[in-house]
């Protein structure tokens, strides 16, 4: 039977390609003829398919109730489990870094190198002193400076800027946090 589409003159079935089926070959294909090079995987995309955001959706699920931020969050930037409690996600370059400070929201705390290039990192959850000095850690151990470095860190929105002098984190201890 005709779509609604087909009903109200937008579309044209016999202007339409007999594409049906699993297969991808004759869109792949069609792509080829036209000289189109560059389109998305045929997958269905699930991000749940991929094991980094499927570990960190499960640990989301485990610590904290679940919004649509929380899960945008996700698919940015390497996660760190601090506490139950406590979590940290630092920006891998300047894009995510920007998408970071877009999705972090009241309450949050933002670490920033202070003396070298590095990443954004968004804190969500309890912070105490112990986590505050992982978490800076952790950003020092991606920052550019080689011993110590100057992390800034405030609760968002506009909290007391603090500041840390932080050693940056060993790959053997990191192991531990990251998620």
């Amino acid at each position: 039977p005709p779509t609604v589409p087909e009903e109200m003159g937008i579309v044209d079935r016999e202007k339409l390609l007999n594409i049906s089926g699993r297969s991808r070959k004759p869109q792949m294909a069609l792509a080829r003829d036209y000289k189109i090079g560059n389109y998305p995987c045929p997958a269905g995309g699930c991000l749940l398919t991929d094991p980094g955001f499927a570990r960190r959706m499960k640990d989301l699920m485990t610590h904290s109730e679940i919004t649509l931020n929380d899960i945008e969050l996700l698919k940015v930037g390497r996660h760190f489990r601090l506490s139950s409690s406590a979590k940290i996600v630092a920006g891998r370059n300047k894009e995510e870094n920007e998408r970071m400070i877009k999705l972090s929201k009241p309450g949050d705390l933002c670490f920033e190198p202070q003396e070298v290039k590095g990443p954004i990192g968004i804190g969500r959850g309890d912070f105490d002193q112990i986590t505050i000095t992982l978490a800076s850690q952790i950003m020092a151990r991606y920052s550019d400076g080689n011993a110590e470095v100057g992390i800034a860190y405030q609760r968002l929105p506009d909290g007391e800027k603090s500041l840390l002098r932080a050693k940056s984190m060993k790959d053997s201890e990191l192991r531990n946090f990251r998620i």
